[in-house]
């Protein structure tokens, strides 16, 4: 369960690393980074979700930002990636048997934070779609949440109706530990620049792909159809108007203008029903936010210290 670390990405000083174990028995890998003594005043601890297909390393850019501005930081692998228990035995295979199960890694996670205290959420895409089921159900235990493109609905797979349908008839079939039609085991990340879905940055994109092939099965490949029809299942749970407009904590909402993966339409549709939300938009983002262009970056950061002041 260790870091990898390469010499363009340095995982930030003080790392402590833990296996959690969740109500079910998965076991996840753990970090948590303190904070630093020379931050800004204390802002409590920050904790980062990944999306679907991500790992611990992919963040410590963002990692060593957060603690810059007075957070501690705790990050883990959700099951089924990353260096967390895999659920079958192609370990590039991304699976998890319902969506639901999610929340227990949730859990695992918040019950390592102390009792009082200030607790904000980070979260992409599958991450995001993770939290927000959480603050709408009452059990996220945070004073405020930003979501980086939440998967409220997909663009990847079109048309959504006949893809949610046969999802579910493979399931019942009994093919849902079948990687999806077209699938492959590489991870999303080692694609081609020029093909990629994920950033506009080619540095950046270039050093995830690097530690996505060093880092092999932990980088997982394409979803399993399970996978796919349980999301779909937590999409739709999300898309009822109740949902959103339940949410009372203040939402930061950053979405792509045009996000490949993530369907922009969905999520501004969210966005705009949340009673405490705040919206920005960057239009020649692409899918991963925190992995594009300094000057992208730049205004997403200008967005979460308005946000997290």
């Amino acid at each position: 369960m260790g870091l990898l670390e390469t010499p363009f990405n340095p995982a930030p000083a003080g790392a402590e690393i833990t296996p959690l174990r969740a109500a079910d028995g998965i076991t996840l890998r753990s970090v948590f980074w303190p904070r630093l003594a020379s931050a800004p005043p204390d802002r409590g601890t920050l904790l980062l979700l990944q999306g679907r297909a991500e790992f611990v390393e992919k963040y410590f850019e963002i990692v060593a930002e957060l603690r810059k501005r007075g957070f501690a930081v705790l990050a883990f692998d959700w099951r089924g990636q990353g260096a967390s228990d895999r659920l079958l035995a192609e370990p590039h295979a991304g699976h998890v048997r319902l969506f639901t199960d999610f929340r227990l890694d949730y859990e695992a996670a918040r019950a390592t934070i102390p009792a009082g205290e200030r607790v904000t959420v980070l979260a992409h895409s599958m991450g995001a779609a993770v939290a927000l089921t959480g603050a709408h159900e009452g059990w996220l235990g945070a004073e405020r949440l930003a979501c980086i493109n939440p998967m409220v609905g997909l663009s990847l797979v079109r048309p959504v109706a006949p893809a949610k349908r046969l999802a579910h008839l493979l399931v019942r079939a009994g093919l849902g530990e079948r990687m999806v039609p077209g699938g492959r085991r590489p991870s999303i990340s080692t694609r081609p620049f020029r093909h990629n879905l994920l950033s506009s940055d080619p540095g950046r994109y270039e050093r995830d792909a690097a530690l996505a092939r060093a880092l092999d099965w932990q980088a997982i490949g394409s979803p399993t159809i399970g996978w796919l029809a349980t999301a779909y299942d937590a999409m739709d749970n999300l898309s009822r108007p109740e949902v959103a407009a339940s949410i009372r904590l203040p939402v930061l909402m950053v979405l792509s203008g045009s996000d490949p993966v993530c369907s922009t339409p969905d999520m501004l549709r969210f966005a705009q029903a949340l009673p405490d939300g705040r919206i920005l938009v960057l239009p020649e983002a692409r899918h991963e936010i925190l992995m594009e262009s300094d000057a992208i970056l730049e205004r997403f950061w200008e967005a979460f210290d308005a946000f997290a002041a």
